[in-house]
């Protein structure tokens, strides 16, 4: 390494070390404090100093109070032994307390060396504790209780009590805060930093009464600091100049130098408030000028959580039998010997608090001088145990927070090493520089070479053809770069981001290429903000990438929405001059015909869509409702809900006169031939998810390694018997016969075969809504057809669901209940249920073949019982006798719903269609509800109830049988 670069880090360091302001904790005594006027709910009045009674009441009144641990609040008496009132359960009545208090912020902030003073800060009162005597808090640090909250203050009121002294250390450094004597009659103030370890050693006797109070940053831009300290800024000019002349000298010779410094901070920060103006004491005043010498040099100045890693053996004991729980329990442990040591930055800040990005590691050399771990407990061990040869390893690890410096020059370097890259932060940094003439040149360039990172990262770019002419805007020139980690997931909402900066580079090229490599689509916010930031740019050069940019999007309504947001924000943006007027039809009418442009596979089409493309025929007319929509339209004949949607649209547009019927009807009549040929009715019952995931592998398709998921409210519905209503209503209405007779065809040559839940669910409510009402003088176009449907779909009902009467049986046999032909056990069982003699049957079985056997028996009209007298087990069969009782009971109720669901169809409904014999005509005869014969129709089930048999058959149960065979023995014992 050459000297200048050593004396730039040890000067650097030197200079930021002298600058001090302050201490990380004071008190002191209050003189002249007014009495806080102290008024607790439920007591009253609180006399000071504090008197036995009054404490005894406080501490009735009072809770113990908790402590935290990581996220957690925990009471244990162990750790901290203290009561508490809360803000809300007292009051500090005295009108002049306001002024003590001032008057203490004051001070404070000037011992704790607050750039801005007290004016800068907020005391927000937290609560009132109590110690009594043997109260004690062991040694913790605050919590942030609020955005902003630097310090901690503490007033303790007039009480007497001895010890209970705060001790407060940051790193190796230790001071004692005393309250005993201070506040037998008076006041006194103690205050710290948050990040400051501290502990209250126990009270020996007496009370120790104090208000806690937060101190919080004000939100405002803090102020510069003083003139009367400029020498500090002039010496980091120097040294931050020399810097940069080294790395713009870089090319000419061999010096190494640095790309980046980390300083660390005095004190530790919350990822809420690691920035500027919330940084206490000589953090403050030390990064004030280093952030006013980085602006004056072109450095960039960031915040980051830093950690040190140092990992290495420790002792081991194998012949201590608890060594390894010894080695837990342990705080940490001492190294034998060092292995390895790693720098990193956790998270990165900008000097808002911003998060630029994520985990960065550091060398050794780039860390100033003031990072000393030595003899310093880590933050965390982790311990891995015996490792082999090795012994037990562990890892300790630090964590701090850092300013870091670099050159304005080094940032894209610095940043592309991240492993997470806040994209949308780091774009809208470079186009806030871009506003500043000194910086826009430089940031300019910076950030079109990031956005090129960003769209690189996204996309793979193409090798040049050897010997081919490259366009000096082209991707294919650039060479191939290693792959950028932080950069590896952008989103494309990050990657609109990188759209929008397209427009201040006036690179409508990237545009095109943004939009090219999106995952899936870019939001739709990032159109109004396209329209609006093209006004003074000529429109056609960025044509192309805006229209991209809205077929990648896959719905086709939503595309509407885009091009809608792009052409308003344009229009409100520029007025409605003639030549603006012109741009927008041309684009406006550009877009329309080509915005259905794009492979089936990556497109899905909703209900909102086919709005969309009726909307698109009533305002582009006949030509490109046919070249343009119909071949849309056709490609997706399969979503009966998009379908059903267009075509009630093209209906309700020609009854609107918006559309011409003859049109209509021959869209209809095209649109119809698709969907009646591929049309499939068997419903069948699966869950939503199952269908959600089942569309998703229809529909997914892959760009780039991209996997595109539908969305829930794009899943396209199974037809509906009110969709296929709509679809025989409108044909009704335009008068297509020929397309009626065709949906009829196709339902008929259905019906047979469906299952019960499809007549449930779509054919019976169908009919239930047909044929559709006519209007005056009306008649139905093709009658015929509804009569073949009607007969068909109900015939198909009887046969499916209600199904012929039970026969009676003539004897003892049963349905067969075997697994298969193979099973020998089951092969014996349906020979015995087959049998119409046989009551009951004892088979010998051992256990596993004795289970299999009264399994198949489940749910049937035969009981079994097992008998113990001898290995293998007996079991014993018996047909009940009630089997064919029950099928009937279960037919009739199947009659009463058949003949429920007629009634809601209508009786005089199907006399019109099917004539005055209908219930033969379908098979309904016979099995209408008692009492329909006093009104001429036939008697109830016909006689197929009555039940009559043969002298063998079986009258109740398995006990009164004729001609009754004693019981079989089936040895089927073989194992």
């Amino acid at each position: 390494m050459a000297g200048n670069s050593l004396d730039i880090k040890g000067d650097l360091c030197n200079y930021l070390q002298v600058i001090d302001s302050g201490k990380f904790a004071t008190s002191g005594p209050l003189n002249g404090a007014s009495n806080p006027g102290l008024f607790v709910k439920g007591i009253g009045k609180v006399g000071l100093p504090l008197s036995e009674r009054d404490a005894a009441d406080l501490s009735r009144a009072s809770h113990e109070a908790p402590f935290g641990k990581g996220s957690e609040t925990f009471v244990d008496p162990t750790v901290r032994k203290t009561l508490e009132l809360n803000s809300s359960q007292f009051e500090l009545r005295n009108p002049a307390w306001p002024s003590t208090l001032h008057e203490v912020v004051g001070k404070v902030a000037q011992e704790l060396g607050v750039v801005d003073g007290a004016s800068s800060i907020r005391a927000e009162l937290y609560k009132l504790l109590l110690y009594e005597p043997g109260a004690f808090f062991n040694k913790h640090r605050d919590t942030e209780k609020a955005p902003g909250m630097f310090a901690t203050l503490v007033i303790a009121l007039p009480s007497e009590h001895t010890v209970g002294r705060v001790i407060v250390q940051l790193r190796d450094e230790e001071q004692t805060l005393e309250t005993q004597g201070l506040c037998d009659f008076g006041c006194a103030y103690l205050a710290w930093y948050a990040d400051v370890n501290h502990s209250v050693s126990k009270v020996e006797s007496g009370y120790r009464l104090v208000l806690t109070y937060n101190l919080i940053h004000q939100a405002s831009g803090s102020s510069r600091v003083a003139s009367i300290l400029s020498d500090h800024k002039q010496n980091l000019n120097k040294v931050l100049a020399l810097w940069s002349k080294q790395d713009r000298e870089i090319k000419s010779h061999s010096d190494y130098v640095y790309e980046k410094m980390v300083y660390i901070l005095e004190h530790e920060y919350s990822e809420a408030n690691i920035c500027l103006d919330h940084l206490k004491g000589k953090d403050q005043l030390r990064t004030r000028y280093l952030s006013e010498a980085c602006q004056d040099q072109g450095f960039c100045l960031f915040f980051a959580q830093f950690e040190y890693s140092q990992s290495g053996t420790v002792d081991e004991n194998e012949d201590d039998p608890d060594w390894a729980d010894h080695l837990n329990d342990a705080d940490y442990h001492e190294f034998l010997n060092e292995l390895e040591s790693n720098w990193k930055l956790l998270t990165v800040f900008q000097s808002d608090g911003q998060q630029l990005a994520e985990d960065i590691d550091l060398e050794e050399e780039e860390i100033l001088e003031n990072a000393d771990f030595s003899g310093i407990e880590p933050d965390e061990e982790e311990c891995d145990g015996l490792t082999g040869n090795e012994g037990c390893t562990a890892t300790h690890f630090y964590h701090r927070t850092c300013a870091v410096i670099l050159p304005r020059t080094r940032r894209l370097n610095f940043v592309s090493v991240a492993r997470e890259i806040n994209v949308r932060e780091y774009i809208a940094t470079l186009l806030s520089e871009m506003q500043d003439e000194a910086l826009s040149i430089a940031s300019r360039e910076e950030l079109k070479k990031f956005c090129e990172m960003v769209i690189d990262a996204k996309k793979t770019p193409q090798k040049p053809q050897k010997g081919s002419v490259e366009d000096s805007y082209s991707f294919s020139w650039r060479k191939e770069e290693s792959e950028i980690k932080g950069l590896s997931r952008v989103s494309d909402e990050e990657l609109a981001f990188v759209g929008e900066a397209t427009l201040r580079l006036n690179r409508p090229d990237l545009l095109e290429e943004v939009a090219r490599v999106a995952s899936r689509m870019l939001p739709l916010d990032l159109f109004p903000k396209l329209g609006k930031g093209l006004t003074d740019r000529d429109v056609s050069l960025w044509q192309n990438g805006i229209k991209m940019a809205i077929l990648r999007i896959p719905s086709i309504s939503e595309r509407m929405r885009a091009v809608e947001l792009f052409i308003s924000s344009y229009r409100g943006a520029t007025g409605t001059t003639a030549a603006a007027m012109h741009n927008m039809q041309d684009i406006e009418r550009e877009m329309a015909m080509s915005m259905t442009a794009t492979e089936s596979e990556t497109i899905v089409v909703t209900a909102a869509d086919a709005q969309t493309l009726i909307q698109f025929s009533k305002e582009y007319g006949e030509n490109y409702t046919f070249q343009v929509v119909l071949p849309l339209v056709k490609k997706h004949t399969s979503n009966i809900e998009f379908i059903v949607a267009f075509l009630t649209g093209l209906f309700r547009a020609s009854e609107a006169d918006k559309l011409r019927l003859e049109i209509v009807q021959n869209l209809f009549q095209d649109i119809l031939g698709d969907v009646i040929s591929d049309l499939q009715l068997q419903y069948r019952e699966v869950g939503h998810e199952q269908l959600l995931n089942e569309f998703a592998k229809r529909r997914r398709f892959d760009y780039n390694g991209h996997v595109f998921q539908a969305a829930e409210d794009q899943i396209p519905r199974a037809m509906t018997a009110e969709k296929l209503a709509s679809l025989f209503h409108s044909c009704e209405k335009l008068g297509l016969s020929r397309e009626i007779d065709q949906l009829a065809d196709k339902i008929i040559s259905h019906a047979p075969n469906a299952n019960t839940v499809t007549f449930e669910r779509v054919l019976l409510q169908l009919i239930k809504q047909l044929p559709p009402p006519v209007e005056g003088a009306s008649k139905i176009a093709n009658p015929h057809s509804y009569t073949r449907l009607f007969r068909t779909v109900l015939s198909s009902y009887i046969n499916t669901y209600v199904q012929p009467a039970p026969q009676k049986p003539t004897g003892l046999e049963r349905q067969p209940r075997g697994c298969s032909l193979y099973c020998d056990d089951c092969v014996k069982l349906d020979a015995f249920l087959n049998n119409q003699q046989r009551a009951q049957v004892h088979f010998s079985l051992n256990g596993k073949r004795r289970d299999h056997i009264e399994e198949r028996l489940r749910q049937s009209y035969c009981s079994t019982e097992t008998i113990k007298h001898r290995t293998p087990y007996t079991l014993v069969v018996k047909k009940t006798g009630m089997e064919w009782e029950n099928a009937m009971k279960e037919w009739k109720q199947r009659c009463e719903v058949a003949w429920k669901t007629v009634e809601e169809i209508g009786i005089e409904k199907l006399k019109g269609l099917l004539g005055e014999g209908w219930e033969d005509v379908v098979g309904f005869g016979g099995i209408m509800p008692d009492g329909r014969e006093e009104s001429g129709e036939r008697r109830p089930f016909g006689n197929l109830a009555q039940g009559k048999g043969t002298s063998g058959a079986v009258e109740t149960g398995a006990n009164k049988v004729a001609g009754h065979v004693g019981p079989e023995i089936i040895d089927l014992d073989c194992e």
